[in-house]
Formats: C-alpha cells, sequence, structure tokens
C-alpha cells in the first residue's frame, strides 16, 4: 500500500471508533511531512472536527496560506502559532491564531493549551505540526515530560491528538512517544 492510501486509510480510522482522547503518531520522511500535515488536517475538517494546531515549523501567515490554497475551511482551523514571535515577525492574535512568546517556552505553551481546551464542546483534535522542530529547541527529558502531561490533559478532556514526527527523531523520545500513543504508522 502506497503513503497516501495508508495515510487516508488510518485517518478515516482516527479516532478511533467511541474513543475520545485518541492519540496517533505519524511518522514521516521530512520531505513529505508538509504534504502529510496538510493532508491530515483537509482530511479531519472536512469530517467535521474542529483542529487546534500546533505549529512549531511556520509561522501563521504561512499555514493559513497553505490552507487556503488546500481549501481547508478556516472556521474550523484555530493556530497556536510559536514561530512568529521567537522571529521577530509582527503579529497579534485573533479568532483563528493565538501567538506564544517563545518555541523554548513549554510552560507557556501547556497552558495556553489548558485554557484553549478548558471547555471543548465540539469534536476536536490537537495537532501538533512538528515534535522535531520543537524538539530542536528543548531538552530531550523535559520535552518528553511537557509531551506526557498534554497528552494526558488532552485524554482527561476527551481530546483527540495527532502528532507529527519526521522520522529521524533519536530513540529515547520515539520510545517514549510509542508507549504513550494509541497507535503509530510510519510513512516513508
Amino acid at each position: 500500500m502506497d503513503n497516501n492510501a495508508l495515510l487516508k486509510k488510518e485517518l478515516e480510522n482516527f479516532p478511533t471508533a467511541g474513543l475520545k482522547g485518541d492519540v496517533l503518531l505519524i511518522e514521516t520522511a521530512a520531505l513529505k511531512a508538509l504534504e502529510v500535515s496538510l493532508t491530515s488536517i483537509k482530511d479531519l475538517t472536512d469530517r467535521g472536527f474542529r483542529v487546534m494546531v500546533l505549529s512549531a515549523s511556520r509561522p501563521c501567515t504561512n499555514l493559513i496560506n497553505l490552507y487556503e490554497k488546500w481549501r481547508i475551511d478556516l472556521e474550523k482551523i484555530h493556530i497556536i502559532d510559536c514561530v512568529c514571535h521567537s522571529q521577530g515577525l509582527k503579529t497579534e492574535d485573533s479568532k483563528m491564531v493565538t501567538h506564544v512568546s517563545s518555541i523554548r517556552n513549554l510552560t507557556d505553551i501547556s497552558l495556553l493549551i489548558t485554557k484553549i481546551f478548558k471547555d471543548v464542546k465540539e469534536p476536536t483534535v490537537l495537532f501538533i505540526d512538528s515534535i522535531t522542530t520543537m524538539l530542536l529547541y528543548s531538552n530531550e527529558e523535559v520535552f518528553s515530560l511537557f509531551l506526557h502531561n498534554i497528552l494526558t490533559r488532552m485524554r482527561d478532556k476527551g481530546v483527540n491528538v495527532l502528532l507529527l514526527m519526521v522520522d529521524t527523531v533519536g530513540s529515547n523520545l520515539r520510545s517514549d512517544l510509542i508507549q504513550l500513543c494509541d497507535k503509530t504508522i510510519g510513512l516513508k
């Protein structure tokens, strides 16, 4: 089965029927990461999910342009932007975008995610678009604890989580993530 067919099949089964707080890890090659991200978000929004994107790899303006090009329903998207402030880009929060001060500040990111998901009423997916990029700015052990904390809270709230990781991440974090996820798929 080719990568696109495998991704579509897995997304059809995500979240697992009747399960809230389902966590799916997608490992992919760096060259395919953007396509996998956009395909996943398009599929989820087309199925009626609200998608909260924790973006560590691209500024929000670039993501919005890509989502428009892919005809993704922007009403179903909220971007938590970790890029703009750290790159000195002019930023302003909006209905669709919330900025965090730094990709390095995992505490602020965690608090913001908790605030955003305080009263989730509609089917929602937290999409963390680049585990690999976030890891560049953090200690692996601290980052692993951050992810464990986020995943535990999202499961408690019944929020499904989709994690995207480039398949070059070190074995310790990869092993930790696989244990925390309900399912892992590898796309080459």
